[in-house]
């Protein structure tokens, strides 16, 4: 039967196909979760199922479960939890697009049929929520412990709101994220004091229900609580935090230094020489450097890091630096790329001669076709029968193509085109890279944001098709990206990336934001000489070099057909294996924010890539070896700790929100014996202005007790008011 045609699939049927072999091994179906739009439209469920056995099973019992279950792989205690959506007539693991509000809360139907004064509990977990809806209450979830960003918490603002935590660290953190959600929305919490509900550790309202079979709704209200006014970071209340106030914790996250010993002489050696020349951070030329080499490599080969897998990956990088207006960000970049962009200059002038040259060229084959015309017509003439084919073909040589290097500003639909020219990829360079990524999250920059997550992975050809201008293919799509951007504009973008909005494009970024130091001394000099020419002789054999002069192999095998390929030593395997292991775990221990689990994950390709492109550099021949793969995971632990700043510093304005409202209050501004919050976000004030950036910045002043809070009950909606508790 034609798949249009078939009736859509039944959620219980969809859950049975997907997940029938897991309940055949011995999991209990146990619950389908669907989320709804307010209108009721299901977007995709939640499907829960549970090894009940799972931790006395042996080993082996359960690496012979896991070997069947594919990707269906269960959480430490034996729970598969897994998405699934309608695709068409059929259900398929995973989500749709995300709206752009936010997904729907679990159980939002129970909200908007309950009273506009009837509590709304927020728990972790559907199955939580279900446990409520039993008893006859409005209770909403957005997910797991780090699920509160992803979702739409509108619904709730000015609804009576409790808190209900599980009793661990995870529960109390993801209340902390949804509560500075709601007071952003100026929506005042409780929380379920879960110490006092003699639950067991990672105990939640599910257990409490167990251990008391006969509650009812009135007990559950019952149950004590309190309001807290802190952030994410506090586990202190007003009642019981006397001590004075604390330091707010920085802005940033700490960043490691640029490990120069990490990449070869000639490039330790430059950067240095540059950055000392221009005084700004080394990172700021070793970023282009390594993303430059990187683009150069790709050209000829990529990285297979298992041993006998087809696993491959192709260095062509993406990198982003980070500084304040005036930080000398392009002017490092320009400094960083000036082998590229001579070399480029060389293959214009070349390109240029050739040019001229088939200029004269096809002027000479139109004399020769005029003359095979006339003498085409000359044997027709003669015979109408004749076979003039071999007069009448054409022999004009084909135009020469342009050898590009780098691209600055350029469509997709004209990167294509010089794509198609140079299938070993093109580096991209912006000055501020915050307005492409912006750009391409516009709705209808929808195909260029595609092509550019495939340009990312650098491994498979792609084709445009238009009306009126034909097809454009591409032989392999292959773009690395260099470019720099300021603090604010990265933070919005990383808030972003923490939501709805999210399409992992800024996750695939390297980043060097380096804490610029505020001494400054005047260095006129010359460039040394014998540096530049030893980076430029190096950036040129990169350019030059063939396969066999790195003596990679080259095996067909489906979508990476004939693309050459080193891979690791046995001794540099070890290494990469012991550190892939490590980052796996952490991956799957799911103790990171979900924007930085993504970002982290590309650390799969980003180790590789940097030992291949290192191993290159230093003119290594044959598979990867130690010292290359040792220098890849010095430069990744530095990317990391930039990576984590990056991603941390969605906190940033929070934090110096709160400085602001500190210096407020110092000066008068806000009245320090009470205020609200609608005083401080009404005058507009600078770093003062978004509500929710208020909300969360008030509430970690609480927690850091600089602030006191308490409830004012104005018989409407109660309203949160806050007075300074200078130090002593």
């Amino acid at each position: 039967m034609d798949a249009s045609n078939q009736p859509p699939e039944g959620r219980n049927d969809g859950a049975r196909r997907l997940f029938g072999h897991a309940v055949a091994l011995g999991f209990t179906d146990r619950a389908l979760h669907p989320y709804l739009t307010e209108e009721g439209v299901e977007l995709f469920t939640v499907a829960r199922l549970k090894h009940p056995a799972w931790r006395e099973l042996s080993d082996a019992e359960r690496a012979a479960i896991l070997a069947k279950l594919g990707s269906l792989a269960p959480d430490e205690g034996g729970k598969i939890i897994r998405p699934m959506w309608r695709k068409g007539a059929r259900y398929v693991v995973g989500r749709p697009t995300a709206p752009p509000e936010g997904w729907p809360l679990y159980g939002l139907g129970r909200v908007l049929e309950s009273a506009d004064d009837a509590p709304v509990f927020v728990v972790e977990g559907e199955a939580c929520a279900d446990a409520l809806h039993r008893l006859g209450l409005a209770a909403v979830t957005s997910g797991g412990a780090t699920s509160d960003d992803t979702a739409d918490w509108r619904p709730l603002a000015g609804r009576r709101v409790i808190l209900w935590p599980d009793h661990d660290d995870p529960g109390r953190k993801y209340a902390e994220h949804v509560g500075a959600r709601l007071r952003g929305l100026q929506t005042a919490c409780e929380w379920i004091d879960v110490a006092a509900l003699g639950l067991p550790e990672k105990g939640d309202c599910v257990d409490w229900i167990k251990a008391h079979p006969e509650a009812t709704a009135a007990d559950v209200l019952a149950l004590p609580r309190a309001v807290r006014t802190h952030c994410e970071a506090g586990e202190r209340s007003n009642e019981n935090d006397d001590g004075p106030p604390l330091p707010l914790p920085p802005a940033l996250l700490p960043v490691q230094a640029f490990p120069l010993d990490a990449v070869p002489g000639a490039f330790g050696d430059w950067i240095g020489d540059a950055a000392e020349r221009m005084q700004c951070p080394p990172d700021y030329i070793a970023l282009p450097l390594v993303v430059a080499a990187g683009s150069l490599v790709a050209r000829h080969g990529g990285v297979r890091p298992k041993q006998r897998d087809a696993w491959t990956e192709v260095p062509n990088l993406w990198g982003c630096i980070v500084g304040r207006p005036g930080a000398m960000k392009s002017p490092a970049i320009g400094e960083a790329l000036f082998a590229m962009r001579r070399m480029e200059a060389q293959a214009r002038e070349t390109h240029e001669r050739l040019l001229s040259s088939h200029t004269a060229e096809t002027a000479a084959a139109k004399l020769r076709a005029d003359a095979r015309k006339d003498k085409a017509r000359n044997e027709l003439k003669k015979n109408a029968e004749a076979d003039i084919a071999n007069l009448l073909a054409d022999d004009s040589p084909p135009l020469p193509p342009e050898p590009r290097l780098l691209v600055n500003d350029a469509t997709v639909e004209a990167l294509g085109e010089i794509l198609a020219n140079n299938p070993g990829g093109v580096l991209a360079v912006r000055d501020e890279l915050a307005s492409l990524l912006r750009n391409l999250a516009r709705e209808e920059q929808a195909t260029a944001l595609g092509f550019m997550l495939s340009a990312w992975s650098g491994k498979e050809a792609y084709r445009w098709d238009r009306i009126g201008r034909g097809s454009v293919v591409v032989p392999c799509a292959r773009v690395s990206v260099i470019g720099g951007t300021q603090p604010g504009p990265l933070c919005a973008l990383v808030g972003e990336a923490k939501g709805a909005k999210d399409d992992g494009l800024l996750q695939r970024f390297l980043f060097a934001w380096p804490d610029v130091s505020p001494a400054w001394t005047d260095c006129d000099r010359e460039p040394d000489r014998r540096t530049k020419d030893a980076v430029f002789a190096l950036f040129a054999r990169l350019r030059d070099a063939p396969p066999e002069a790195m003596q990679a192999d080259t095996l067909p095998d489906g979508s990476h057909d004939g693309l050459p390929f080193l891979r690791f030593a046995p001794d540099a395997a070890e290494l990469f294996l012991e550190w892939r292991a490590e980052l796996e775990t952490r991956l799957r221990a799911s103790a990171m924010a979900p924007a930085l689990e993504m970002a982290m994950s590309k650390y799969r390709k980003h180790v590789p890539a940097l030992a291949l492109t290192l191993h290159a550099a230093e003119g290594g021949r044959g598979p990867i070896g130690r010292k290359a793969t040792l220098c890849a995971l010095a430069l990744a632990e530095y990317f990391e700790s930039h990576t984590r700043r990056v991603f941390d510093s969605g906190q940033r304005p929070v934090i110096e929100a709160a400085h602001a409202v500190l210096r407020k209050l110092a000066s008068g501004d806000l009245s320090a014996e009470g205020f609200t919050l609608r005083d401080v976000y009404r005058p507009q004030w600078t770093g003062l202005r978004e509500t929710a950036v208020v909300g969360e910045a008030l509430g970690l002043l609480c927690e850091h007790r600089h602030l006191n809070a308490e409830v004012l009950e104005t018989g409407g909606r109660d309203t949160l008011a806050f007075s300074w508790r200078r130090a002593a």
